[in-house]
């Protein structure tokens, strides 16, 4: 009996190191399958397109109290969306320039300055109402805001 066990042990131990050894090299019916490679998307092209800066007037107590200058660039994928964004650049201005009216001054009546981070997920979230699929416009990049006082 004790010679039938160490068999079967030995067995045992012979089978599952070919099936350890056919699923690492693939073999038999651990073989991929032809239908379920896939290949992988062609990688596009990264564009960066400058905007024009946008200026936006503060208004406090029916006064001017500061003018911030936001500059961006626009990052996207591909020379289709490149072209979309082209054509559509003035539409996407005005639509940043009318959310940072009624967003700037709620976002400074809880902060003293303003954040870059905040601003520009706000500004990629407008990007995506605007553009038809969202993503088109990848990433918005800040390059530079600087609010000046009012006179």
């Amino acid at each position: 009996m004790r010679m039938v066990m160490i068999v079967f042990a030995f067995i045992l131990l012979i089978g599952g190191g070919v099936v350890s050894a056919m699923k690492w090299l693939e073999l038999g019916p651990f073989a991929p399958k032809e239908d379920m490679v896939e290949e992988a998307p062609p990688v596009l092209q990264a564009h960066f397109l400058d905007m024009d800066p946008l200026i936006i007037p503060l208004l406090q107590d029916g006064g001017l109290a500061a003018t911030v200058h936001i500059s961006l660039i626009l990052e996207t994928r591909g020379d289709e969306n490149k072209a979309k964004i082209k054509k559509e650049m003035p539409r996407l201005k005005s639509a940043f320039i009318q959310d940072m009216y009624t967003f700037l001054p709620r976002l400074l009546k809880d902060q003293e300055r303003l954040d870059a981070y905040v601003l520009k997920k706000r500004f990629q979230l407008i990007a995506n109402q605007v553009f038809t699929p969202p993503g088109t416009v990848s990433d918005v990049l800040i390059q530079s805001v600087t609010d000046q006082p009012g006179s």
